[in-house]
């Protein structure tokens, strides 16, 4: 199982308030990885600068081999990079198909309308609100959506940004039960959530941060048995 996304040594911040510190962590083929803390930990600011929507201080990110600093956001969505942002990021006045669509704009994306007809398939929901605009849709809808113009634009890693925020807890095990189908597909994904018990319990690995630095790394349910990570995120 190769490697496909790394970070060594990464720092970052905005201007004078630094937010990640020293962080290295890595993404295997075929592999879910979850980086789990509280709010305010850096969490979000990683996937930004994996997508190059901020400008890292020191510090590497690679992927696939290749160093990441030198492609443009839109550039790095080519290269097979997927990011599903906090809150879904979908454009709630178009329709669920002109959602999809879009993900078919990239360069990497073919065969789109056979993809948005597997997007069905695999979430009927969506084929039958279609033509209804994407606000329109429940929290767990607009998760599928957002899951499916990602996948539409072929990607090999998809960073995914608290996924289970706003959703009822029977939505968020169904979402999760998608995420593990897509790893078991071949997908590599990194995840980044609040939801230990989830996001731990389907990782082949993760890594706890604090206040912008990676304090634990192991396998998933290994740190979820841990009593330390009960204590201090779960108050068990």
């Amino acid at each position: 199982m190769g490697e496909i996304l790394r970070i060594d040594n990464l720092c970052a911040g905005y201007g004078d308030l630094q937010v990640l510190f020293d962080v290295n962590l890595h993404v295997n083929e075929g592999e879910i990885v979850s980086l789990v803390g509280s709010n305010g930990a850096g969490k979000t600011t990683l996937l930004r600068l994996i997508s190059g929507l901020e400008k890292i201080k020191s510090g590497t990110i690679t992927y696939r081999g290749e160093d990441l600093s030198k492609y443009k956001p839109y550039q790095r969505a080519s290269l097979g990079i997927s990011h599903i942002p906090q809150g879904r990021g979908i454009l709630r006045k178009l329709s669920v198909k002109e959602n999809l669509a879009l993900g078919g704009l990239n360069k990497n994306a073919a065969n789109v309308n056979e993809k948005i007809e597997e997007a069905y398939v695999r979430f009927p929901i969506l084929k039958e609100r279609q033509n209804q605009v994407a606000g329109s849709l429940s929290g767990g809808e607009q998760q599928m959506l957002a899951i499916s113009r990602a996948l539409i634009m072929n990607p090999k890693i998809i960073i995914m940004d608290e996924p289970s925020m706003g959703l009822a807890p029977i939505v968020v095990k169904e979402v999760f039960n998608i995420i593990k189908n897509l790893a078991d597909s071949g997908l590599s994904i990194l995840l980044i959530e609040q939801n230990l018990v989830q996001a731990l319990g389907v990782a082949h690995r993760g890594y706890v941060i604090e206040t912008g630095r990676i304090v634990m790394e192991g396998g998933g349910k290994e740190l979820l048995a841990r009593k330390d990570i009960q204590t201090a995120y779960l108050g068990i």
